[in-house]
Parts: structure tokens; sequence; C-alpha cells
């Protein structure tokens, strides 16, 4: 009741009734984010609508100057069009990353910002992210005990449901689910050191070991890694007191996580010898003999990155990352990836494919700006979901998936613009002063 109260007074505090129903129609694209993408692309629209049908001088000026930098990467795969060799490709990846077009636009538009708008919008991804995990292991607890008629406890360590076979039902990958489980689990996080009553303790902790959990049977490598580098490192830089009692249960968590890892069979391998030969050249499970094993993503950055030897500087154009892949994983006898048309599953191979050095450096240059923001306002979530961006970038295309670049457009722009708020006003007043 306390958290449906909270929500009920954020929204009251919004006194334009057309603003509370954009502010409803964001927290409603965010709690959609796990689930069905038709649900977010048919609020996105209706969104976009509303803001437009509703503009004015005033919220003109409300755009920050530097939204163009918040659109440098849709800017980026819009000018690489008329390079591209598949238009129809490349067409269909400018709708899909439309998002970071619009929300640089939109959100400004929609409502002014501010911290508990922001605070409020994370909530919504935590309560998104909680019904998300509670469906997912319904779903595998119901097949297991009912329909298979299996012992839960060693059929659930076994390894049948985790990654991809956990997220299943969902129809979304792993690494991105995992990616707002980690931002649940640091806010979650941050806002459990607070002075707070113990009945409200108990349903954060409730909550975190349901993510925790949650973030194991996803078993997205660098994800888990990234939370325990944020946790470890970069949280108590933020004004945390009361640092030995932290470290000395994040010390404890990790020892529990190492053994959890240790104990299930399929997680030991996939953060050990499965980690170790993605990432080393191994032509002993290459080509037609083993379509049972993935080649490593070693080989199939090697051949990304002799695509990006024969046009470093611009690239091929956006949209040819996946027909210029698959030629050069058939010239290198990756024969599984060929049939799978895998994207380099990286995302600064990929804007090297598609841009060039070019394009490289705009992305670089691009999350250089944000994470300068972060840091000047000492924006822990903002810095922690850049970090969670910048670390994911090295083993997805998350800026070329609608779950990834929903999210990443939408919240990068929010606490981006809120850091900028934050800045102007800071400087106004050090001018009064």
């Amino acid at each position: 009741m306390n958290v449906l109260n909270r929500y009920a007074a954020a929204f009251k505090q919004i006194e334009d009734k057309a603003e509370r129903f954009r502010f409803l129609l964001i927290q409603c694209f965010i709690f959609s984010l796990p689930f069905d993408r038709l649900y977010s692309s048919v609020i996105l629209i209706l969104l976009s609508v509303v803001s437009v049908f509703d503009i004015n001088l005033d919220k003109l000026k409300s755009i920050p100057r530097q939204f163009l930098i918040f659109q440098s990467l849709y800017l980026l795969s819009l000018l690489w069009y008329f390079m591209s060799y598949h238009k129809q490709s490349a067409g269909f990846v400018l709708e899909k990353q439309m998002a970071l077009f619009l929300f640089p636009l939109i959100l400004p538009l929609a409502i002014n910002f501010d911290a508990e708008k922001l605070k409020t919008s994370i909530k919504t991804l935590c309560a998104a992210t909680i019904t998300a995990l509670l469906y997912l292991f319904t779903c595998v607890i119901w097949e297991v005990v009912f329909d298979l008629q299996l012992p839960i406890s060693s059929t659930l360590s076994s390894g049948l449901y985790f990654n991809h076979q956990f997220s299943k039902p969902l129809d979304i990958h792993a690494g991105y689910l995992s990616l707002y489980v980690a931002m649940a689990i640091v806010f979650l996080i941050r806002t459990f050191k607070r002075q707070l009553p113990l009945k409200n303790k108990l349903l954060l902790l409730i909550a975190l070991v349901l993510l925790f959990v949650g973030m194991f049977f996803l078993a997205s490598r660098n994800t888990i890694l990234a939370v325990c580098f944020i946790l470890l490192f970069v949280m108590p830089f933020f004004r945390l007191k009361k640092k030995f009692r932290y470290f000395s249960v994040m010390i404890v968590l990790l020892v529990i996580g190492f053994l959890v890892v240790n104990k299930v069979p399929y997680l030991k391998q996939r953060f050990s010898s499965e980690m170790v030969m993605d990432l080393n050249s191994n032509a002993g499970i290459t080509g037609i003999e083993n379509f049972k094993v993935l080649e490593p993503r070693f080989d199939r950055w090697s051949a990304a990155m002799d695509l990006v030897k024969q046009s470093p500087l611009l690239g091929f154009g956006t949209g040819d990352e996946e027909a210029m892949l698959k030629t050069a994983y058939m010239q290198n006898g990756l024969y599984i990836s060929y049939i799978l048309a895998f994207n380099a599953h990286n995302q600064y191979l990929s804007v090297l494919i598609k841009h060039g050095f070019v394009g490289l450096i705009i992305l670089l240059l691009s999350l250089f700006y944000y994470f300068r923001l972060a840091i000047q306002a000492r924006d822990f979530m903002y810095l922690s979901f850049l970090l969670f961006m910048g670390i994911g970038f090295f083993t997805e295309n998350i800026l070329d998936a609608n779950k990834g670049i929903f999210f990443f457009a939408l919240f990068n722009t929010f606490f981006g613009y809120h850091c900028l708020k934050k800045r102007k006003i800071t400087k106004s007043h050090s001018a009064v002063d």
C-alpha cells in the first residue's frame, strides 16, 4: 500500500492533467519493457501523438540544446543509410532505432523533469522486472512440477532452465532482461541503506533476493560482473556511510554468489571453461563437424575485424552488417554462425562494420559526454546505467534490438536531461550569488 500511495503522491504533484496522462503513459511504457514489444511500440506512438498535440513555444524551448548529442547514434545510422548496399535492411534498422530519435524530442514535450519523476520511473522498472521474474519462475515451476512431474530442486539446478531457456516464456533475450534486473538491484540496494521502517526493509530484502536469484538464472556473465563491479567499487564513492558494514555485507554476498556458481554445474561451466573457450580461438570446434557447439565469440570477432580492415574509415553502411558478416563467416568456416545469421555480438564492432572509425569515434564521444554528465552531477544511478550499457556493448548489439533500444533511449534521455537541468539550476544559483 505504501508503494501505491507514493505513486499516487507522485501523480498528484503534477498539476496539469494532460501532463499527468503523459507521465502515466511513460510509466506504462517502462512497465511494458520486459513484455511483448508490441505494447511498448503502441504506447510510444500514443505518447508521441499526445505530446505533439499539446505542443507550444514554451515546451519547444524546454528541449535542451544538446538534444542532438542524445540523438547522435540515430543520426549516425541515418547518414550511413545512403552508403548502404542493402537499403531495405537499412530502412528496417532505422525503423527499429526510431526511439533513439524520438525520446530526446518527446520527453521534454511530455513532462517537466524533476528528481521525483525520475525516481518514480526507476521504481516502475523495478516493479516491471519483479513482475516478469515472478511470471518466469511460475512458468518454470509449473512446467517442472505439473507438466513434467520432476523433482523441483534437482531439475532447477540441472541447467535446463537457465539463460535463454529461463526467459523464453516472455520471448525476451536473457541479456536484456538481465540489464533491467541489474538496474533494479542497484536501485533497491541504494534505497535499502536509508532509514526505513522494518516492514519496508523486509519487503526490499525479499525483492532483492528474488532479483539476485533471477539474475543467476538469466546467467548473463557481463551483467553479473558489472553488478559486482558497481556494488564493490562504484557505490562506496557516493556518500556511503558505514562503509565497513557495507563492504562486509557485499563480501558475504559475493561469497554466497561464488558458492552458488560453484555448486550449480551449469553456472560453473558457464563462468569458467565456457567463458574461457568463448574468448579464445579454438579451431577444434569450428566447421561442420560439430553443430552442437557454437563457434567461439573470439572467432566471430576476428571475422568481423577482417571486414573492418576492408573499409576502416567509413565502414559499409547501415543495414549491411548481417550480409557482410555472413560472407565473412563462410570464408572463415564459421558455418553455424552463417546459418544462424549472427550479428557481431559487440556494439563497438557493429559500429565499426557499419560506420567505420568515424562512427566509432562518434559513439565513444557520445558515451564520454554521458559519463561526464553523470559524474559532474554525482548521479549514481545514471553512472550505473551507463556502465551496464558500456559493458553490455562488448557482448551484445544492444542498439540493434528493440528491448535494448527502448531501454537505452528512454533512460539515457531521462537521466541525461535531468543532469542537464540540475547543472542549469546550479549555474543560475552561482550567477545570483
